[in-house]
């Protein structure tokens, strides 16, 4: 638990990628980068796994590092894509760990798919471009935006995706996805606190809101990298009107991945990281 003072001097990051998933930096290089940019609290939330999480944890426990081990994971409700943070997952529950397991092996189809349709269209990434020296890693399209880049075929990962793997755009391949309920027990099963990552992603959110509610969802993200001030202030808003937790974070992936971005940007206010951390300490 911590108290006022110490809340006021927590400077955390509650939304994080490394390359057990998506992101670009090692488990112990993103908090060693975290901790040089004065970070307190870390939450490695990497889609899909948990193979980062010991490393992490191991890292930060020598530089004086909190680590929130966490989880993202993308599912498909009526209107569109939502993304659930699970926070202070139990790495070693067995369900949960057979359920990433499963989408591990989807997104790897899926990587193979998406590869075809770039060969397709003329442009030749190799499938061992994306390289994977652990089958617990999971693979996704910032893998295949850094292999346009490396190859060329893109100035930026943004117009990577832009151009090429964004819905609507030619290489394109949904994803295997969980029922955002599905998504909500798993996490609290595996004795995690559920929210739902940057909301406005998907148009008229709020509408989704009570089912998720009723699901046991316990938190939004408010304050999110992309996001500016005006609409952090009315998710927050909304945050309290519900009665829900409220998170923050950059979705930080790697340096120079997206505007807005960038490891430890958001200024999640003292008091939001204080009722968040007092929350995960009762679980």
């Amino acid at each position: 638990m911590t108290g006022p003072a110490e809340a006021r001097r927590l400077h955390a990051d509650l939304h994080t990628h490394s390359n057990a998933s998506d992101g670009a930096d090692a488990p112990a290089d993103l908090v060693a980068r975290a901790r040089r940019r004065g970070l307190t609290v870390l939450a490695l939330t990497d889609h899909d796994t948990t193979a980062g999480l010991p490393a992490a944890l191991a890292a930060g426990t020598r530089c004086g590092l909190r680590i929130i081990p966490g989880v993202e994971l993308t599912t498909m409700a009526s209107r569109g894509e939502l993304h659930i943070l699970g926070f202070g997952i139990d790495l070693n529950h067995a369900a949960l760990q057979t359920t990433l397991t499963s989408l591990r092996v989807a997104s790897e189809r899926r990587l193979h798919a998406i590869l075809e349709r770039l060969r397709q269209l003329g442009m030749d990434v190799p499938d061992n471009s994306i390289a994977r020296d652990d089958d617990r890693r999971s693979v996704g399209r910032p893998h295949v935006a850094r292999a346009l880049v490396a190859g060329g075929y893109a100035a930026s990962i943004q117009e990577a995706f832009s151009r090429f793997l964004s819905e609507g755009r030619p290489a394109f391949v949904p994803k295997l996805m969980l029922a955002p309920a599905a998504a909500i027990d798993l996490i609290l099963h595996a004795g995690g606190l559920p929210f739902l990552a940057h909301p406005a992603s998907l148009p008229e959110f709020e509408r989704a809101l009570p089912d998720l509610i009723d699901a046991g969802l316990v938190g939004l993200e408010a304050f999110y990298g992309e996001y500016d001030n005006a609409l952090r202030g009315n998710l927050a808003a909304t945050a309290r009107r519900l009665g829900l937790l409220i998170s923050g974070g950059s979705d930080y992936h790697g340096e120079n991945f997206k505007t807005g971005r960038e490891l430890g940007a958001v200024a999640i206010p003292p008091e939001i990281v204080e009722q968040f951390m007092l929350a995960l300490g009762s679980r």
